[in-house]
């Protein structure tokens, strides 16, 4: 009884000390990229980048300031030349769905990071980011389809007008970061989140935006130490 007594002293002596220690290096930046998917969107030309200054007052605690950039785009590569586009529609068939969409994602915010592991080598933490971002979207559909009986290609169509629009928010994203530390204070590591997204708007415009900016994010992290 007294050695577990003894230990719980011990563990409360020491406990406040591994939070609150001072680390080697308060500062560091790093540059991110990755590979982001958004809900409900096909996955093409999707990709984030950022910028990334962080802040580590404590061994345990860090914050991160941050901008970052991410992007879906199902859009033929050639849908402004209107006759290659109207060629492309006349080859396909009934059973493909003619449905495109792009968006384009600005995110400002803070990150502070809660720390499991910090060793000279490695560290993971859990980490809760918020802050502000802009989306700039649009989406196209077929409004009508007539295609051949025998062969099923499509004959004639006409599409929906090209809607086009933009949207700001706040939004909140949990995740992680798992790096190692090597040569001269290097950086390597990956950064998995989710970002969620709320409007600054009624929410009646959940209704008419066709590409909501709410998606999964792995990024890679390469920084430094300073």
């Amino acid at each position: 009884m007294k050695n577990k007594f003894n230990y719980l002293l011990l563990l409360g002596f020491l406990s406040p000390s591994l939070l609150y220690s001072q680390p080697e290096s308060k500062h560091a930046v790093f540059l991110t990229t990755g590979k982001v998917s958004y809900m409900y969107e096909e996955p093409e030309r999707n990709y984030s980048a950022g910028l990334t200054y962080q802040y580590r007052p404590f061994k345990a605690f860090s914050f991160d300031g941050f901008y970052s950039y991410s992007q879906s785009n199902s859009f033929p590569s050639f849908f402004e030349d209107k006759a290659k586009l109207h060629n492309y529609i006349l080859s396909l068939s009934a059973r493909d769905f003619i449905a495109w969409s792009e968006i384009y994602t600005h995110s400002l915010g803070l990150r502070p990071n809660y720390s499991i592991i910090n060793t000279n080598t490695w560290h993971l933490s859990l980490n809760f980011a918020f802050g502000v971002s802009f989306s700039r979207y649009s989406s196209q559909s077929s409004k009508r389809l007539t295609w051949s009986l025998i062969t099923g290609q499509i004959i004639d169509y006409e599409l929906h007008e090209h809607e086009k629009g933009s949207i700001s928010g706040i939004f909140v994203s949990p995740g992680l970061q798992v790096h190692f530390n090597f040569y001269k204070d290097f950086i390597f590591g990956l950064n998995p989140h989710v970002h969620y997204f709320r409007p600054g708007a009624d929410a009646e415009i959940l209704n008419s935006v066709p590409v909501w900016p709410e998606f999964i994010n792995l990024s890679i992290m390469i920084g430094k130490k300073l």
